[in-house]
């Protein structure tokens, strides 16, 4: 499976010139700007067709809502109908939306019809576990996806702007990376070992910059090992990324 978006760059016509006709492919939609009351300027179907083109496939496997502010908008049960379109119009097999509140995540996809929706997931951020959101989707034939599986690289590595550190978990970030050292596990292999093992039949999606990453965390997949971490794990609003600003 292939996970991209039309704001990702060149990325989706990158991919299309490589060929990705053999992956399920996931693409993201920008949502209607905030001024556009009515929904008039907004075309989901025009904007999934130029990346499918941008792609070079027919169709894709599931399309996304990237602004996850979008299902909380008064206009949410307008924008969610016309999501809902790219289904009938065979551009999209499954439809739904990135969030970034797994607490919420299973009763917007409910009451507004999606079939599919992607959540942050890792070693710090335990909300989708703690809320039941991989059991009550499983349940109810919503297909999750797991992401931020290494906490935007900070469970691997320091970020490289040390001038822009300040609203980074770092403490905590520092202290799992010691305790895999200690433990002779690598980060990769204790970060995804824990969310495959948790997160149940849910999609993993795992982002990466190189080939050299790539292989790293297809090496750990082959081989997991979980880490023995003996202090309690609390969500912490500094393992969200939003709170960041930017800042990496």
């Amino acid at each position: 499976m292939l996970d991209t978006a039309a704001a990702y760059g060149n990325s989706e016509k990158i991919l299309g010139e490589i060929g990705v006709g053999k992956f399920l492919v996931t693409t993201k939609i920008s949502g209607p700007d905030k001024e556009d009351s009515t929904l008039g300027q907004w075309d989901p179907s025009k904007i999934l067709i130029q990346s499918l083109k941008n792609l070079k496939i027919e169709r894709c496997h599931t399309a996304l809502l990237h602004d996850p502010d979008a299902v909380d908008s008064p206009n949410a049960t307008k924008i969610a109908a016309q999501m809902l379109r790219l289904k009938q119009e065979g551009l999209a097999q499954h439809v739904g939306f990135s969030s970034y509140e797994p607490a919420k995540a299973f009763e917007s996809c409910v009451n507004l019809g999606f079939d599919a929706v992607q959540v942050p997931f890792n070693f710090f951020d335990r909300r989708a576990l703690s809320t039941g959101l991989f059991d009550l989707a499983r349940k109810n034939g919503i297909r999750t996806m797991a992401r931020s599986v290494y906490l935007q690289g900070l469970l691997l590595a320091e970020p490289s702007n040390r001038e822009a550190c300040g609203r980074l978990p770092l403490q905590a970030t520092r202290q799992f990376r010691a305790c895999c050292e200690a433990q002779c596990i690598s980060p990769e292999q204790a970060a995804l070992s824990f969310v495959l093992q948790q997160a149940g039949d849910s999609e993993v999606v795992v982002g990466m910059t190189s080939v050299d990453e790539l292989e790293k965390t297809l090496e750990a997949s082959r081989e997991l090992k979980s880490l023995a971490w003996k202090e309690k794990v609390d969500w912490d609003p500094s393992y969200d990324p939003r709170t960041w600003q930017n800042e990496r």
